[in-house]
């Protein structure tokens, strides 16, 4: 087995991760632009494409490929990155510092860096890499909006462990809402999630299949389309 091959095999074993230190370090390299203004989406075509469209890798496969101090930033990750590409990158970074900070520098699987973004996976694609992971981290940016990244609903649905966490600003403002008694943010939250309202759930985007095709393949196959909208939407606000 050749190296491509070897990282090909290794990369898709064990779904290869960056370490959460160099999510910083990426900022800091790039310093000449301002990353919280930045979304996800502005970075991978910014800086992420640029660099890897051509091979047809990964940013991973790229650093891995680039050898020495690059390489080592990339290992086998501990935890799927769950959030949506609207966010700021600084954002993202804050948010996993903070609720990952006292671990020892884990692996962390962000797509921006981990997946070949140009080619956009299926939901049924998005799951089976979902599936490899025992441990979700979702990201809750800002709190007053409910999630409609039909990825974010898919993740928050399926995971073995959820694990929720915010921006430290959104989070002391969180804090701060329910310290002054005002609930209706946070319950509006809750009860405006809605799957039905994704992009995604009937089909309106570009992925292979429908959430709601994938969601009665899934689990709720002898349902109709209202029971499983009912089903799902309460799964997902319990666990949040």
């Amino acid at each position: 087995m050749g190296d491509e091959e070897l990282l090909k095999f290794f990369s898709e074993l064990t779904r290869l991760g960056v370490k959460l230190s160099y999510l910083r370090e990426f900022m800091d390299k790039n310093a000449e632009r301002n990353f919280a203004t930045l979304s996800l989406v502005a970075v991978c075509t910014d800086f992420v494409t640029p660099v890897c469209q051509q091979a047809g890798q990964s940013y991973c496969d790229y650093l891995v490929g680039r050898g020495g101090w690059m390489a080592s930033k990339v290992g086998p990750a501990s935890c799927f990155v769950s959030v949506s590409w609207k966010c700021m990158y600084a954002d993202v970074v804050d948010a996993l510092e903070a609720h990952l900070g006292e671990e020892s520098d884990p692996f962390v699987y962000l797509d921006l860096f981990c997946m070949s973004n140009w080619s956009v996976p299926s939901v049924e694609e998005h799951l089976q890499v979902l599936s490899q992971f025992d441990r979700v981290v979702h990201i809750v940016h800002p709190f007053e909006n409910p999630v409609t990244s039909a990825r974010c609903l898919i993740d928050i649905y399926f995971a073995n462990h959820l694990e929720v966490c915010m921006v430290p600003a959104e989070k002391k403002k969180f804090f701060a809402s329910i310290a002054r008694g005002h609930h209706k943010p946070c319950l509006n939250y809750l009860h405006h999630l809605d799957v039905s309202k994704c992009n995604t759930f009937r089909g309106k985007s570009h992925d292979s299949e429908s959430l709601l095709l994938l969601w009665k393949k899934q689990e709720h196959s002898a349902m109709t389309d209202e029971e499983v909208v009912i089903k799902v939407n309460a799964r997902v606000r319990e666990r949040y």
